[in-house]
């Protein structure tokens, strides 16, 4: 039984981590889209200002140090996003190797279960009569091997067809009368 408790509980925790992962994963992949998102807009403010600067520069009314500080801005910008979209694609990936994962591991522990529920089948002793146990000559943890002859494991006594056969002594046989204990 504590086998079976146990193999329930790694079922129990196995179901806990699945769940726990369609708790967290989207928020994760929101964070993620929303650093996407504002690294988009970061990239199309720093290609404007660049295009501005830029046009600035062919009329000879900004400096080529200010357009080039615009483009160097643009430059980190875009990979910025280019960072951010694959931190997202890699969230996506991982969420869904988790998910694949956290299914495996509960029908894994759903076969233990099942597996330890069946083992614990072939382990009890059913006795074809009713009776008190007189003697057990296997012991808990001890190897059997059954072969052609079946091993005995437990003795078992029927109370109403129990006929014993005793020594007493001819000193003593005088005071014995049916009924005794």
């Amino acid at each position: 039984d504590a086998l079976i408790a146990q193999r329930r509980a790694e079922l129990k925790l196995a179901d806990a981590k699945r769940r726990a992962l369609d708790t967290l994963s989207p928020g994760e992949e929101a964070r993620a889209h929303a650093e996407v998102v504002r690294f988009e807009a970061e990239a199309k403010l720093a290609a404007e200002e660049w295009e501005r600067q830029q046009a600035l520069l062919d009329k000879q009314l900004a400096t080529r140090a200010t357009a080039d500080a615009a483009h160097d801005r643009r430059t980190v910008a875009q990979a910025e996003l280019e960072s951010a979209r694959r931190a997202l694609e890699l969230v996506r990936t991982g969420n869904a190797e988790r998910r694949t994962q956290a299914e495996a591991d509960v029908e894994r522990a759903h076969a233990t279960l099942d597996s330890a529920l069946v083992e614990r089948s072939f382990t009890v002793l059913r006795s074809p009569i009713s009776g008190i146990v007189a003697s057990v000559s296997t012991q808990e943890g001890e190897t059997v091997a059954a072969g052609l002859n079946a091993p005995t494991f437990v003795t078992m006594v029927d109370l109403d067809r129990l006929q014993v056969n005793a020594y007493v002594d001819e000193v003593d046989i005088g005071k014995v009368k049916a009924g005794q204990p």
